[in-house]
């Protein structure tokens, strides 16, 4: 204890100290909660009695927000860019058809891709028409109308259903892009920092300082061999996701643009990998301090569970972590295909983070070997 005391207490209390808070609040509250205000657009085509009644109760619960009041054309616009979640249509013989005792159809285009919210969706809308169909069907009872058939009355109104992307995946399918990610920062933490540890500790580095290279050789060479192995490791891991039954599209446009992600990904976190390697010189500090940013941020990236099903206060924390955008974007290739409108600020962003990091760390690196 004298000997812990007096080289590195910080560390330890840490470990024992801010793991739980950590662990707690993120398996607490982040899984398995509440998903609501989905985002969805509307598109009425009918302005009779019967809509507005049905609009009435589309709009009284939590589970999804109206984000735009539209026409057809622009809601599939917002759904192929990822702005919305689902386009409800009532079309324009909605109230004409309830009033003829014909069954009226409501239509239901969605975006499956984060099965789970595409689930709360279609459970919403569900209810919601069941609620409708009982209120429809107690009026025409009071009314007594002899033209009311029982066949009417038992289903009033009936949803349309058409997945326009990802049609049929699994919960499988969904984490197999966030697992990819994972396997490819932990072999960034690996092969970036901790390597760098290892080579300061074993005097691999004063050995290289040594030889007849340029330092800017050296910086290259250790930047571009972690994120070889990484790209690799990201690799391996689509490939094994592929032969353990994850559906996934896959063009040749889709594997570079799945390539570019990785890439840039990997760049991203072998730069911080190495500028966190810089800064600390004990072994076993590392693996700690990387654990405690690498785990949060896999964790609050929607890695292994809709975003929107996290608590108020954690939602902003997931919007400001690049890894958020490195596991849309991979997702989003993977189940959606190629949709250039759905990606562009995904890769503005891990871009951004990734030139960062590199910059950050090939300065801390070379710091350390000058």
């Amino acid at each position: 204890m004298r000997v812990w005391i007096k080289e590195s207490p910080f560390f330890g209390v840490l470990r024992v100290l801010i793991f739980p808070f950590i662990w707690l609040g993120i398996f607490g509250h982040a899984f398995g909660g509440t998903i609501d205000h989905v985002p969805i657009a509307l598109v009425v085509e009918d302005t009779g009695l019967h809509a507005n009644e049905f609009i009435n109760l589309l709009q009284s619960g939590k589970a999804i927000e109206i984000t735009a009041n539209t026409n057809y054309a622009h809601a599939l616009n917002l759904l192929k860019n990822g702005e919305v979640t689902a386009v409800i249509i009532i079309p324009p013989d909605f109230s004409k058809n309830l009033d003829k005792r014909k069954t009226a159809s409501i239509q239901l285009i969605i975006d499956n891709t984060v099965l789970m919210t595409a689930m709360t969706i279609t459970s919403y809308l569900d209810a919601v028409q069941k609620a409708f169909d009982k209120q429809v069907t107690v009026n025409f009872i009071i009314q007594e109308n002899p033209q009311t058939s029982a066949s009417f009355l038992a289903n009033p109104t009936e949803i349309h259903e058409n997945i326009l992307y990802a049609r049929g995946i699994r919960y499988f399918d969904y984490l197999a892009p966030g697992v990819i990610i994972m396997c490819l920062i932990f072999s960034a933490v690996f092969s970036g920092g901790l390597g760098l540890v290892m080579d300061r500790l074993f005097g691999t580095l004063r050995t290289l300082m040594v030889a007849p290279i340029t330092r800017a050789a050296i910086i290259l060479g250790k930047t571009s061999a972690g994120v070889t192995q990484t790209i690799i490791a990201g690799f391996v891991a689509l490939f094994v996701a592929i032969l353990m039954g994850a559906r996934i599209k896959i063009s040749l446009l889709g594997f570079s643009l799945i390539f570019l992600v990785i890439t840039i990904t990997s760049i991203a976190f072998i730069g911080m990998s190495v500028a966190f390697g810089t800064r600390i010189k004990e072994f076993e500090q590392f693996p700690l301090v990387m654990i405690m940013v690498v785990i949060p941020t896999w964790f609050l990236s929607g890695a292994l569970y809709p975003i929107q099903s996290m608590p108020s206060w954690m939602k902003p924390l997931a919007a400001i972590n690049p890894l958020t955008y490195s596991v849309d974007a991979l997702r989003a290739v993977i189940l959606r295909g190629v949709i250039w409108s759905a990606l562009v600020l995904d890769l503005v962003i891990i871009s951004g983070f990734a030139l960062l990091m590199f910059i950050i760390g090939t300065l801390a690196f070379k710091r350390t070997i000058e």
